[in-house]
């Protein structure tokens, strides 16, 4: 569950936080009640503990709702918006505050070192990155780790 967790929450940062400046569809609806998650953060550097826990108390209906809902926002998004301002700055202010003061990157992590490498970030490097490749790149890391465990594939 942690990975689902952990890209819903990475699309809704980049896209609604980073990309467009607005509210996170996880601050709408009583989301966090809603899923259990017992955090807000989108799980960068959790440890296994953490990871087991998250997984073991996430209500997975909710958890699922809630990745809908990510994506309907971003979809609406583009639909509403195409590419327009996405050679824009992402401004290192709403970065910062993002990072550090409103609790979407957790305790285990180097604000410093995350700020640094979204410094300079524009707006479509933020959609494109943590609503599409981020998500890809961990949804195939998963499968070859079940295929190493010796699962098969669909």
């Amino acid at each position: 569950m942690w990975l689902l967790w952990h890209v819903a929450r990475a699309e809704d940062v980049g896209v609604n936080r980073f990309a467009y400046d607005q509210q996170q569809v996880f601050d709408e609806r009583d989301w966090a009640k809603r899923i259990r998650a017992g955090r807000r953060d989108l799980g960068t550097a959790m440890t296994s503990d953490e990871v087991t826990a998250l997984s073991a108390r996430v209500n997975v209906a909710a958890l699922c709702d809630y990745w809908r809902a990510v994506g309907d926002r971003t979809l609406d998004i583009v639909r509403r918006e195409g590419a327009r301002g996405w050679d824009e700055a992402v401004d290192s202010a709403r970065i910062r505050r993002t990072i550090r003061e409103e609790g979407d990157y957790g305790p285990n992590v180097s604000a410093k070192r995350v700020e640094a490498f979204y410094g300079g970030m524009t707006r479509g490097w933020a959609f494109a990155h943590l609503a599409l490749t981020h998500s890809f790149g961990h949804f195939y890391e998963a499968n070859v780790t079940r295929g190493m465990l010796g699962f098969p594939g669909n």
